[in-house]
């Protein structure tokens, strides 16, 4: 947005060479220009900068979690794959962060692995079931985290 009637307002910065503006709102536009003083007064004003501040852009992704069976025996490797989507577009969401983890059937932590999801927006883990496992049903957490994204969640079970 622009002003028909400007408003001019003088900072005294003292002596800096950078400043950051953070009294300003979101897709208004703001003008700037320095003037120097010393003992021998104001020097004339620099040239202009216009600068209009925007929101970051965050947006939503969505995951899903999955085993490769929904039933294992002891002793058994459990496939676990994570796929990230951006929520609007459907498009894989790449470089983002999965930390999984298995919660057994007594409600422990068993295994906590993180992984980085590849261009098509998969993340692959496995995990060795100890010969000791319980039977019962384990559930599989993972959290997804990446910049520009909000935080996002799923989780799936399976038995042994």
């Amino acid at each position: 947005s622009s002003s028909t009637n400007p408003t001019v307002e003088t900072i005294n910065l003292g002596n800096v060479v950078s400043y950051i503006d953070t009294a300003v709102t979101n897709d208004f536009t703001y003008n700037y220009f320095v003037v120097a003083t010393n003992t021998a007064g104001d020097s004339g004003s620099s040239n202009q900068v216009s600068a209009t501040p925007t929101a970051p852009l965050i947006k939503s992704m969505n995951a899903q979690v999955s085993t490769d069976k929904a039933t294992y025996t002891k002793g058994a490797i459990v496939a676990i794959k994570v796929n990230v989507k951006e929520t609007s577009t459907q498009t894989p969401v790449g470089s983002a962060t999965t930390a999984t983890t298995i919660i057994s059937p007594t409600r422990k932590s068993i295994y906590s692995q993180t992984a980085i999801t590849n261009s098509d927006g998969i993340a692959s883990l496995s995990y060795k079931l100890p010969s000791n496992a319980l039977k019962g049903t384990y559930i599989v957490k993972v959290t997804i985290t990446c910049t520009g994204y909000y935080d996002t969640t799923a989780q799936t079970t399976f038995k042994i």
